[in-house]
Protein backbone atom coordinates (compact mmCIF):
# COMPACT_ATOMS: atom_id res chain seq x y z
CA UNK A 1 0.00 0.00 0.00
CA UNK A 2 2.97 2.49 0.70
CA UNK A 3 4.06 1.72 -2.49
CA UNK A 4 1.39 2.48 -4.41
CA UNK A 5 -0.03 5.54 -2.06
CA UNK A 6 3.70 7.22 -1.41
CA UNK A 7 5.98 5.55 -4.02
CA UNK A 8 7.85 4.82 -1.12
CA UNK A 9 10.81 3.14 -2.57
CA UNK A 10 10.82 -0.74 -2.87
CA UNK A 11 13.92 -2.60 -2.16
CA UNK A 12 14.69 -5.89 -2.61
CA UNK A 13 15.06 -6.56 1.24
CA UNK A 14 11.11 -5.32 1.32
CA UNK A 15 9.91 -6.97 -1.88
CA UNK A 16 11.38 -10.46 -0.23
CA UNK A 17 9.20 -9.23 2.95
CA UNK A 18 6.50 -9.00 1.33
CA UNK A 19 6.40 -12.08 -0.09
CA UNK A 20 7.57 -14.12 3.14
CA UNK A 21 4.18 -12.26 4.73
CA UNK A 22 2.09 -13.28 1.63
CA UNK A 23 3.68 -16.87 2.10
CA UNK A 24 2.56 -17.07 5.27
CA UNK A 25 -0.75 -15.52 5.24
CA UNK A 26 -1.51 -17.83 1.77
CA UNK A 27 -0.13 -20.88 3.51
CA UNK A 28 -2.03 -20.63 6.81
CA UNK A 29 -5.17 -19.70 4.43
CA UNK A 30 -4.92 -22.57 1.93
CA UNK A 31 -4.12 -25.13 4.35
CA UNK A 32 -6.51 -23.90 7.26
CA UNK A 33 -9.35 -23.96 3.87
CA UNK A 34 -8.63 -27.73 3.93
CA UNK A 35 -10.27 -28.83 6.86
CA UNK A 36 -14.05 -29.92 6.94
CA UNK A 37 -13.72 -28.67 10.21
CA UNK A 38 -12.60 -24.93 9.51
CA UNK A 39 -14.86 -22.09 10.35
CA UNK A 40 -12.97 -20.11 7.88
CA UNK A 41 -15.39 -17.69 6.62
CA UNK A 42 -17.14 -13.86 6.04
CA UNK A 43 -15.29 -13.03 8.94
CA UNK A 44 -11.95 -13.88 7.50
CA UNK A 45 -13.05 -11.77 4.90
CA UNK A 46 -14.02 -8.74 6.90
CA UNK A 47 -10.54 -9.43 8.40
CA UNK A 48 -9.20 -8.87 5.26
CA UNK A 49 -10.71 -5.98 4.52
CA UNK A 50 -10.08 -4.48 8.00
CA UNK A 51 -6.17 -4.75 7.31
CA UNK A 52 -6.96 -2.85 3.53
CA UNK A 53 -8.55 -0.21 4.90
CA UNK A 54 -5.49 -0.03 7.83
CA UNK A 55 -2.86 -0.02 5.38
CA UNK A 56 -4.58 2.29 3.15
CA UNK A 57 -4.64 4.79 6.18
CA UNK A 58 -1.12 3.82 7.27
CA UNK A 59 0.01 4.83 4.11
CA UNK A 60 -2.56 7.89 3.90
CA UNK A 61 -0.59 9.38 6.90
CA UNK A 62 2.52 9.18 5.51
CA UNK A 63 1.78 10.63 2.65
CA UNK A 64 0.19 13.74 3.70
CA UNK A 65 1.99 14.22 7.06
CA UNK A 66 -0.52 14.87 9.18
CA UNK A 67 0.99 15.51 12.90
CA UNK A 68 -0.21 13.20 15.45
CA UNK A 69 -2.80 15.31 17.46
CA UNK A 70 -5.17 16.61 14.45
CA UNK A 71 -4.86 12.95 13.06
CA UNK A 72 -5.70 11.27 16.17
CA UNK A 73 -8.89 13.66 16.35
CA UNK A 74 -9.84 13.15 13.02
CA UNK A 75 -10.00 9.38 13.64
CA UNK A 76 -12.02 10.00 16.83
CA UNK A 77 -14.67 12.36 15.69
CA UNK A 78 -14.92 10.67 11.88
CA UNK A 79 -15.23 7.43 13.85
CA UNK A 80 -17.55 8.54 16.27
CA UNK A 81 -20.06 10.40 13.82
CA UNK A 82 -20.43 7.31 11.97
CA UNK A 83 -20.93 4.76 14.26
CA UNK A 84 -22.68 5.94 17.04
CA UNK A 85 -25.94 7.42 14.94
CA UNK A 86 -26.13 3.32 14.47
CA UNK A 87 -25.33 2.04 17.52
CA UNK A 88 -27.79 4.71 19.30
CA UNK A 89 -30.70 3.50 16.74
CA UNK A 90 -30.34 0.17 15.32
CA UNK A 91 -28.31 -1.90 17.30
CA UNK A 92 -29.29 -3.36 21.28
CA UNK A 93 -27.04 -1.54 23.92
CA UNK A 94 -27.21 -3.31 27.45
CA UNK A 95 -25.97 -0.60 28.35
CA UNK A 96 -29.01 -0.41 31.32
CA UNK A 97 -27.52 -3.53 32.41
CA UNK A 98 -24.16 -2.41 33.22
CA UNK A 99 -22.81 -0.38 35.99
CA UNK A 100 -21.61 3.06 35.24
CA UNK A 101 -18.37 1.75 36.84
CA UNK A 102 -17.46 -0.71 34.08
CA UNK A 103 -18.59 1.95 31.23
CA UNK A 104 -15.95 4.04 32.99
CA UNK A 105 -13.32 2.05 33.34
CA UNK A 106 -14.12 0.58 29.10
CA UNK A 107 -14.60 4.58 28.55
CA UNK A 108 -11.05 5.29 29.67
CA UNK A 109 -9.61 1.98 28.25
CA UNK A 110 -11.55 2.06 24.82
CA UNK A 111 -11.25 6.11 24.73
CA UNK A 112 -7.87 6.87 26.06
CA UNK A 113 -5.82 3.81 25.97
CA UNK A 114 -6.74 2.85 22.88
CA UNK A 115 -7.19 6.18 20.86
CA UNK A 116 -5.76 8.84 22.20
CA UNK A 117 -2.45 6.83 23.23
CA UNK A 118 -2.06 4.13 20.67
CA UNK A 119 -3.07 6.11 17.67
CA UNK A 120 -0.70 9.20 18.90
CA UNK A 121 1.84 6.40 18.97
CA UNK A 122 0.98 4.69 16.06
CA UNK A 123 0.87 7.63 13.84
CA UNK A 124 4.65 9.20 15.25
CA UNK A 125 5.61 5.92 14.31
CA UNK A 126 4.85 6.29 10.84
CA UNK A 127 6.33 9.21 10.84
CA UNK A 128 9.33 8.30 11.96
CA UNK A 129 10.21 4.80 9.93
CA UNK A 130 7.57 4.98 7.40
CA UNK A 131 4.72 2.88 6.55
CA UNK A 132 5.83 0.03 5.65
CA UNK A 133 8.84 -0.83 8.58
CA UNK A 134 4.98 0.10 10.93
CA UNK A 135 3.32 -2.07 8.09
CA UNK A 136 5.11 -4.85 8.67
CA UNK A 137 5.55 -4.77 12.17
CA UNK A 138 1.63 -4.83 12.45
CA UNK A 139 1.17 -7.42 10.35
CA UNK A 140 3.16 -9.20 13.59
CA UNK A 141 -0.06 -8.55 15.86
CA UNK A 142 -2.91 -11.70 14.35
CA UNK A 143 -0.30 -14.17 14.36
CA UNK A 144 1.19 -13.71 17.94
CA UNK A 145 -2.70 -13.44 18.79
CA UNK A 146 -3.07 -16.82 17.08
CA UNK A 147 -0.01 -18.35 18.66
CA UNK A 148 -0.97 -17.16 22.51
CA UNK A 149 -4.13 -18.53 21.73
CA UNK A 150 -2.45 -22.02 21.44
CA UNK A 151 -1.40 -22.03 25.23
CA UNK A 152 -4.27 -19.45 26.12
CA UNK A 153 -7.16 -21.20 25.01
CA UNK A 154 -5.77 -24.76 24.05
CA UNK A 155 -6.28 -24.00 20.06
CA UNK A 156 -4.61 -26.56 18.42
CA UNK A 157 -1.06 -25.70 16.83
CA UNK A 158 -1.56 -26.65 13.39
CA UNK A 159 0.48 -26.92 10.22
CA UNK A 160 -0.84 -23.64 8.83
CA UNK A 161 -0.45 -21.60 11.63
CA UNK A 162 2.90 -22.71 12.29
CA UNK A 163 3.69 -21.65 8.65
CA UNK A 164 1.55 -18.40 8.87
CA UNK A 165 3.45 -17.51 11.75
CA UNK A 166 6.74 -18.22 10.38
CA UNK A 167 5.97 -16.37 7.25
CA UNK A 168 4.85 -13.47 8.73
CA UNK A 169 7.79 -13.12 11.50
CA UNK A 170 10.67 -13.58 8.85
CA UNK A 171 8.71 -10.91 6.38
CA UNK A 172 8.56 -8.08 9.50
CA UNK A 173 12.15 -9.06 10.79
CA UNK A 174 13.91 -9.43 8.24
CA UNK A 175 16.73 -11.56 9.57
CA UNK A 176 18.80 -11.68 6.35
CA UNK A 177 19.41 -7.74 7.14
CA UNK A 178 21.53 -8.50 9.85
CA UNK A 179 24.25 -10.24 7.44
CA UNK A 180 24.21 -7.68 5.08
CA UNK A 181 27.65 -5.31 5.08
CA UNK A 182 27.44 -1.51 4.95
CA UNK A 183 29.60 -0.64 1.79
Amino acid sequence: MGWLIVQEHMTRDRWLGLSCIAFGIGAMGFIEMQNPHSNFGWGDVMFAGASASWAAYTALLKRWQMPPVPATIGVAVISAVMFLPIYALFLPSGLSQVSWQVIALQAGFQGVLVVIIAMLTFIAAVQRLGAFTVGSFLALAPMLAATLAVPVLDEPLTLGLMLGLLGMVTGALQPWRVFKTKR
